[in-house]
């Protein structure tokens, strides 16, 4: 577990180091550009997921392969898996710069913000197709226990990204690589050089996959990978939309209400990292459990995991609140207006945000393992339901009706994971995900 785990938690904090310096060095660009660059973040996080789907199938199905020792059906469904992440992202990119504008203007994104929102949009969704493939090739690497790898890169990676976003920020004098324009060439040239040394390392490793000796069997593989793939990609694209029409609410307050918001995300990202990374590795040592039908072992795994990830959730939830003034100055030391907005509603955030964490260190455990398992329609609905109707709906609810503005998103936030923690630990207790058979019997050579 900690073998898969630590890597992934380590990857996983280092992209939010990452996307913090980011932010404070872009915030001493302008307030618009952090607001346009967040605002994409959030909206190619929301589209991203539509090739994540097969990086998330992918990663279950060769899990239950390897667990059910089925080497032709591991190696074929690798090389399936890494075509359909092309194709899909292939496909991302074209909807983005087709639609880009429109989804922008439908976010109540106007004015400077839109102008600068919409140039890093088309730039750094070109190149959704390596982005596609780059994760496709971590999946893998991780599924056989190489996630160290997947780390070594992201961290040659990261750094040039951030010495690259300080070259625009302070030096560059080109105005091709001025502003948002430069920090969507940074983020690319990071993405090409991490998907450089993935390949350098996924043949050194030696990691196995093969074409298919038949279109059926390509077919085969691929329906596999979507029926697992799809309804966790709804899900995961369901719950990241939600936080969309969210941002398109807090919009409605005011850009420097969308610039605290960006900010304080930043910071609290932090929080949930651990459980993130325990549930993701959960997620393959369910599969492969789940693929030697030892059920009786992902129970127990389950249980101390959430027991593990509840306490170290809390335990960062507390030191953030204790060193809330000077994480925020991080972000605003050069502008006292922001500061004084962002310092006024966090106590009040980062209060309601401990009951999102405690309960996200629960379902994340639990969705994971029920996704890996098979049991993905279940939790597809759930997260559907939960997010729209509490998230979204708590956010215009509790922001807008009530008044409670920012907190109030925040609340909602709380509000859905709350219920999503407290559906899947009950749903896994009824042992239903045991009745899943996802590879199938074993295939000759």
């Amino acid at each position: 577990m900690f073998a898969i785990a630590v890597p992934m938690m380590c990857e996983s904090i280092l992209g939010q180091v990452i996307a913090t310096l980011s932010t404070a060095v872009l915030s001493d660009y302008s307030q618009s550009a952090v607001a346009a660059v967040g605002t994409v973040g959030t909206l190619t996080t929301a589209v991203s997921l539509i090739f994540t789907v097969i990086s998330t199938g992918a990663t279950v199905v060769v899990s239950n392969y390897i667990g059910a020792d089925d080497e032709r059906g591991m190696k074929e469904s690798s090389f399936s898996g890494l075509l359909a992440g092309a194709v899909m992202g292939t496909v991302a990119a074209i909807t983005l710069h087709f639609f880009g504008d429109d989804l922008l203007f439908a976010m109540n994104i106007t004015g400077e913000t839109h102008t600068q929102a919409f140039t890093y949009l088309k730039i750094i969704s070109s190149v959704y197709t390596v982005t596609a493939l780059s994760s496709g090739i971590s999946a893998l690497m991780q599924c056989h226990g190489h996630a160290r790898y997947v780390v070594i890169s992201s961290v040659a990676s990261s750094i040039i990204n951030v010495l690259l976003n300080s070259y625009v920020v302070y030096v560059n004098k080109l105005p091709i690589f001025m502003g948002v324009k430069g920090i969507a060439f940074a983020s690319i040239a990071s993405m090409f050089i991490a998907l450089i040394i993935k390949l350098v390392f996924f043949i050194k490793l030696k990691v196995r996959f093969s074409i298919p000796k038949a279109w059926a069997d390509l077919k085969m593989y691929v329906l596999k990978i979507l029926k697992i793939g799809v309804p966790s990609g709804i899900s995961s694209g369901s719950y990241a939309f939600s936080k969309v029409m969210t941002t398109s609410f807090i919009a409605l307050m005011g850009e420097i209400y969308l610039s605290a918001n960006i900010y304080l995300i930043n910071i609290l990202r932090y929080t949930y990292l651990f459980s993130v990374a325990i549930g993701s590795a959960n997620a393959l040592l369910v599969g492969r459990l789940c693929g030697a039908k030892r059920y009786d072992h992902a129970e127990k795994l389950n249980a101390r995991l959430v027991k593990l990830t509840t306490v170290i959730n809390l335990t960062i939830s507390a030191l953030i609140i204790i060193f809330r003034r000077p994480l925020i100055a991080m972000f605003t030391a050069d502008n006292i207006e922001i500061y004084e907005q962002v310092v006024s509603v966090a106590l009040g955030i980062m209060l309601v945000d401990i009951i999102a964490e405690q309960s996200r260190a629960v379902s994340q455990v639990y969705e994971y393992a029920l996704r890996a398992a098979g049991d993905v329609t279940f939790t597809m609905v759930l997260v559907i339901i939960s997010c729209w109707v509490c998230s979204v709906g708590g956010a215009y609810f509790f922001g807008i009706h009530c008044g409670f503005g920012l907190i109030g998103c925040w609340m909602s936030t709380a509000l859905d994971e709350l219920v999503r923690a407290i559906v899947t630990y009950f749903r896994w207790r009824t042992g239903k995900w045991k009745t899943m058979n996802i590879v199938g019997r074993k295939q000759e050579e």
